[in-house]
C-alpha cells in the first residue's frame, strides 16, 4: 500500500516538473505495479484457501480468451515469449513516440506549458494517462508470461456469465488495455488536432 501511495505522490511531483515522460513513466509502473500486486494477491488468497475469496486464478498461456494457448504446447516456448517481448517493446516506442506527436499538436513545450488552453491541457494528461494504462497492461501480462508461464486471470467479467453461461476471467492489464485503447480513440476522434 505505501507502494501505491509513493507513486502517486511521485506523479504529483513530476508533473509540477512539466517533465512529460517522468509523469508517463510514473503513470506505467504505477498501473504495471497495481496489475502485479493483484494478481499476487489473488493467487495468494486461491493458494491459502481465503474463506472470503470466492473467486479462482487461472493462467492463460495465449491471448485473449486462451486463442494461441495450443502454441505453447507445440512451439518453442523461448521463440514466442522473446515475441511477446520484441512485439511489447516495439508497441512501447509507437505509444511514447505518437504521445510525443500529440503533444506537439496540442501546443506542449516546455516554454508553453504554463499558456496551454484547459482543452489542451485537458487532452495531454488523458494521452498520458492512455499511454500510461497501455503500458502497464503490455508489461504486466508479458512480465507475468515470462516468470509464471502465462498470464494469471482473476477477476469475472462482468455479465459474461448471464449472456454465455460461463464465467470469464481477465485481470486488472487486460481492463488497462482496454480502457487506454478507448481512451485513444475518444482523443484520436475528438480531440487531437490533425493539422
Amino acid at each position: 500500500m505505501k507502494t501505491i501511495g509513493l507513486l502517486i505522490l511521485l506523479y504529483f511531483f513530476l508533473k509540477k516538473k512539466k517533465f512529460w515522460f517522468s509523469r508517463v513513466a510514473a503513470l506505467f509502473i504505477f498501473f504495471l505495479i497495481l496489475d502485479l500486486v493483484t494478481k499476487s494477491f489473488a493467487q495468494w488468497a486461491v493458494l491459502n484457501q481465503v474463506e472470503w475469496w470466492s473467486w479462482s486464478v487461472s493462467i492463460n498461456a495465449g491471448v485473449s480468451f486462451g486463442i494461441g494457448e495450443k502454441l505453447f504446447e507445440t512451439g518453442s516456448v523461448v521463440a514466442i515469449l522473446l515475441g511477446w517481448i520484441v512485439l511489447a517493446i516495439g508497441i512501447s516506442f509507437f505509444l511514447l513516440k505518437y504521445l510525443r506527436t500529440t503533444m506537439t499538436r496540442s501546443g506542449y513545450s516546455m516554454q508553453s506549458v504554463a499558456q496551454l488552453s484547459p482543452d489542451s491541457s485537458r487532452t495531454i494528461f488523458l494521452s498520458e494517462v492512455a499511454t500510461g494504462m497501455l503500458l502497464g497492461g503490455i508489461w504486466g501480462n508479458v512480465l507475468d508470461r515470462i516468470f509464471v508461464g502465462g498470464v494469471r486471470d482473476w477477476l469475472p467479467v462482468p455479465g459474461y456469465e448471464l449472456f454465455f453461461g460461463l464465467t470469464l476471467y481477465n485481470n486488472l492489464a487486460d481492463w488497462f488495455l482496454t480502457v487506454g485503447c478507448i481512451l485513444w480513440i475518444y482523443l484520436l476522434f475528438f480531440k487531437i488536432k490533425t493539422s
